[in-house]
């Protein structure tokens, strides 16, 4: 009977030992969590503070790229009313794509006038 009790006695302290451990990893987790949270908080503020300029730049940045998107597409259509003869009323660009290569009608017409 004293090894029987000695074989339930091993089983129960290791179990025991191994919930304290999980509870002092518990104990330990809390606390950096609760230390961690609170620096995050003030990371958070001066990123706040620094991205608020940045703002300012990229909308600027995206204002200057829709003028020159602008201006793009009025010289686009400059020379398509002077290619085709037709005014501006007259004529409807839906969209715009970049052909792939530099072989595209227009260059090669500009190169067969000397203009390119």
């Amino acid at each position: 009977m004293g090894a029987l009790k000695q074989g339930l006695v091993v089983p129960v302290y290791a179990i025991a030992i191994a919930f304290v451990v999980l509870i002092i990893m518990l104990v330990i987790i809390r606390l950096q969590t609760h230390s961690l949270s609170s620096v995050g908080t003030k990371s958070k503020d001066s990123i706040n503070t620094s991205t608020k300029g940045q703002e300012k730049e990229v909308s600027d940045l995206i204002s200057v790229t829709k003028t020159d998107d602008l201006e793009f597409v009025a010289a686009i259509m400059a020379a398509l009313c002077a290619h085709t003869g037709k005014t501006v009323s007259e004529l409807n660009i839906k969209s715009i794509k970049r052909v792939s290569g530099n072989e595209s009608a227009w260059r090669k017409e500009a190169i067969l006038n000397g203009n390119g």
